[in-house]
């Protein structure tokens, strides 16, 4: 086995663990929806993170060609996977049957500023990574990846400290759209134009 092939094992579990809370809360609310109240833009963020942690374990193949590998680089790359891990229990924590969640909208904006402030970490988390691969790699993702890099950042920064719904609906929305659109195309596609996506480009 090879060294990238024993290392990508664990941050596949850590992604791993992060999409079996998120496809076992999508169910969750599927079974309960008619006894819990849901709230859409709450859903679509679990779609969302889901979508995310795809990409991550995807484009992650990149660090294929590194040949020395050392401890902080290991624990680098799983920096990602364990924020996402992380938003992700918070987007469906356990379930506390003494104080069960009855109305999502609460819950989500009860929890907002550390869902986004953690997201908003992937982003600066993502151009280091790709400066990590060399600068002839960042230069070939092209102005456009730096420039949604800083945008996302910047959304997510006021999501996590505003509470207006419009916002909130309209970021879940437009996130979507683009994973979907661009980055989506462009995995499906041609591999090698991964540096053009939302999350992360690596």
């Amino acid at each position: 086995m090879d060294p990238f092939s024993y290392i990508i094992v664990l941050t596949s579990i850590v992604l791993g663990l992060g999409v079996t809370r998120l496809v076992g809360g999508l169910g969750h609310l599927m079974q309960t929806r008619k006894r819990k109240r849901t709230y859409w833009v709450h859903t679509l963020w679990m779609i969302n993170l889901l979508l995310a942690m795809t990409i991550v374990w995807w484009v992650a193949y990149r660090w294929r060609v590194q040949e020395h590998w050392t401890l902080l680089l290991f624990i680098w790359l799983l920096l990602s996977p364990t924020i996402l891990y992380l938003i992700a229990s918070l987007l469906f924590p356990d379930q506390d049957e003494t104080e069960p969640i009855a109305d999502w909208s609460t819950y989500f904006y009860a929890n907002h500023r550390d869902i986004f402030l953690l997201l908003a970490l992937i982003f600066p988390i993502d151009i280091i990574d790709t400066l990590l691969k060399g600068m002839a790699h960042f230069r070939a993702q092209g102005p456009i990846y730096l420039a949604t890099m800083i945008i996302w950042f910047v959304l997510c920064l006021v999501a996590a400290v505003t509470k207006r719904r419009l916002y909130h609906a309209c970021f879940a929305v437009a996130f979507l759209t683009y994973n979907t659109l661009f980055v989506g195309f462009s995995l499906i596609t041609d591999q090698g134009a991964l540096g053009a996506g939302l999350i992360p480009s690596r």
